[in-house]
């Protein structure tokens, strides 16, 4: 049974005979739920155990930026491409400046990884509940964590720091900054539509009067949509970049500019969409399940807005859920089937951490039952039966002594500063 504080009576007027005005009656004090008893406290701990868990991410995953990811990223508008380009274009003069050095790409990658996941501490130490704080260490030690460290030099990374920025400029009630920031997201990578899009549509729809969310989202939406009907690339922008390319010291991926070439009907040759859609399907599946059972054992609360306005139930939960699931749609845009599973996995814990941030009542204290918790865990350990395979022949490092000395011996040998990768 919660614990509740009661009023003190009024003290006697001061020279007088009747009571002094009563002062406003403090909230109930409420016991937190076994699921907050971290609560805020033990700090220094929780710091020490996601940086073990960021680090076990980091010894099963690391790898350096593939060739594939490093061609991506020497696609640039100065040389006549209308997709993909943004990271490219500010990432030329650098470019220009070392000779198309593969160690400037290299560099790039790793700063966007290290600022991401140092993004991800932060806000887990900064949260004042534990179940958020599970949620990034979960996170970290499932195997999207090794994944997040072997994908390294994908632009996914760079389109969740920057929705993560958005959703930091959204909780501030910069919502006009934030939704200045995101149309860049579309001149990244056109899966911004239904990987941080969504998400950032949750985001908003959590803090700002619906009219407002929408407005925040439409010029996304509108830059998304105006990138992927207009042409991909100008004449002769293939020729332009590999004629620049002629001194760097790594060969480019001659499939990465093929991409701009082909239609998506002539994709199709390559894959089978539908095959990787069912594939992904289970997963979404329990994404969205894992939300509508979150709103069952919940009961019959209502929601409390942080914005302007009480955001209704349904919309709320409507917008959390297809966030989380809307990756499943990317299998008809391609066919990195694990790099969608991993993506799926994502949406689906960004969909959680916003989810989480809803669950305060006025008085500060976290509103998340025992059966919600209970909820999160099963549905995070469940997602672990669908295999996440890593790219270019790797695997994942496995936590034992031959494979532990195995590593350092390989870290001590690479000389991958003088002879980059070659896939």
């Amino acid at each position: 049974m919660a614990e509740t504080t009661l009023p003190t009576p009024p003290a006697p007027r001061p020279g007088g005979t009747g009571p002094a005005p009563a002062d406003p009656v403090p909230p109930l004090a409420v016991r937190p739920r076994r699921a907050d008893l971290a609560g805020a406290s033990h700090t220094p701990l929780v710091a020490v155990l996601l940086a073990l868990s960021a680090g076990l991410a980091l010894y099963t995953g690391f790898s350096h930026p593939n060739i594939w990811s490093v061609t991506l990223q020497t696609v640039s508008f100065q040389d006549g491409f209308r997709r993909r380009f943004l990271v490219g274009t500010l990432l030329r003069p650098f470019a220009e400046a070392s000779g198309y050095d593969y160690w400037t790409y290299a560099t790039f990658s790793f700063l966007v990884l290290a600022v991401l996941v140092g993004v991800l501490i932060t806000a887990a130490l900064r949260v004042r509940d534990s179940s958020r704080r599970f949620l990034v260490a979960a996170w970290f030690l499932l195997p999207t964590g090794g994944f997040l460290f072997h994908e390294v030099g994908y632009f996914d990374q760079v389109l969740y720091l920057m929705l993560f920025a958005a959703m930091g400029l959204l909780a501030k009630g910069r919502w006009i900054w934030a939704a200045a920031l995101m149309p860049w997201a579309a001149l990244v990578h056109e899966i911004t539509a239904l990987t941080v899009l969504p998400l950032f549509c949750a985001a908003a729809v959590r803090r700002l009067p619906v009219h407002k969310a929408l407005m925040a989202v439409a010029p996304t939406a509108l830059l998304g949509g105006a990138v992927l009907l207009g042409k991909p690339m100008e004449e002769g922008a293939i020729e332009r970049v590999k004629a620049a390319l002629k001194g760097a010291n790594f060969t480019p991926r001659p499939d990465v500019y093929s991409i701009f070439e082909r239609t998506m009907a002539e994709n199709y040759g390559f894959y089978k969409p539908v095959e990787i859609f069912f594939f992904l399907l289970p997963l979404a599946i329990l994404a969205v399940t894992t939300f509508a059972l979150l709103h069952v054992v919940g009961g019959d609360r209502t929601l409390k807005s942080a914005g302007e306005g009480p955001c209704p139930r349904w919309l709320f939960v409507g917008a959390v859920a297809s966030a989380a699931a809307s990756p499943l749609l990317i299998a008809f845009g391609g066919w990195d089937l694990y790099r969608w599973v991993f993506l799926l996995m994502a949406n689906f814990c960004v969909a959680l951490w916003i989810w989480l941030g809803d669950r305060y009542d006025r008085n500060g204290q976290q509103d998340l039952t025992t059966r919600q918790f209970r909820t999160v865990v099963v549905a995070l350990l469940v997602s672990t039966h669908v295999p996440i395979l890593y790219m270019d022949g790797k695997h994942p490092q496995p936590m034992t002594g031959p494979a532990m000395k195995g590593s350092y011996d390989w870290y001590t040998v690479w000389d991958g500063f003088d002879h980059p990768p070659k896939k």
